[in-house]
C-alpha cells in the first residue's frame, strides 16, 4: 500500500485523526475510530473536549457526555433551551429567560380541567355535565 508517497507493508494498521487505516494486501482501508465522537462533521478524539454557548461535551471512548456550564439557559424535560427559546408543557409555553422558565402565554391548542389535559376539539363528561375544550378554554352544559 502506499500512503504519501510511503509504502506500507500488508497488515500494516495505523490511527490518524479518528480513523484507522489498515494495509490489505495491496488495498489501504479505512474505518471510523470508535473510541472517538462524530458531531456533524467534526471528530473529536476520546478524552477531547468541546463547548456550546450553554454546555460543555467531553468524548470519553465513543460516547458524549454533557454537563451544563451557562446557568443562562434551562432545562426542561432534559431538554436544553438557550435564553429566548420557548417549548409548551402542560398546556402553557414556555420562554428561557437568564435560565428561569418563565411561562409566557397560555397554548390555545389544549385545555386543563380538574389536573387533566385535553386537546383541542376533545369532548369529555363528568357527573352529568358535558364539557368542551375549543382555543384553550373549557366549555360546559348539562
Amino acid at each position: 500500500c502506499k500512503k504519501d508517497k510511503q509504502l506500507i507493508r500488508p497488515g500494516e494498521t495505523w490511527t490518524e485523526n479518528c480513523t484507522i487505516y489498515t494495509c490489505k494486501t495491496g488495498d489501504l482501508t479505512s474505518d471510523f475510530d470508535p473510541t472517538c465522537c462524530k458531531v456533524g462533521n467534526k471528530t473529536y478524539k476520546s478524552q477531547e473536549t468541546w463547548n456550546d454557548d450553554c454546555m460543555t461535551f467531553k468524548c470519553l471512548v465513543g460516547e458524549i457526555q454533557h454537563t451544563i456550564i451557562n446557568n443562562h439557559c434551562c432545562v426542561n424535560d432534559d431538554l436544553i433551551y438557550r435564553p429566548g427559546e420557548s417549548w409548551s408543557k402542560d398546556c402553557k409555553t414556555y420562554i428561557c429567560e437568564k435560565g428561569c422558565a418563565i411561562q409566557h402565554s397560555k397554548d390555545l391548542t389544549c385545555c386543563e380541567h380538574e389536573g387533566e389535559l385535553h386537546q383541542d376539539g376533545d369532548k369529555w363528561e363528568v357527573s352529568c355535565y358535558k364539557y368542551f375544550c375549543k382555543c384553550g378554554s373549557v366549555i360546559s352544559s348539562t
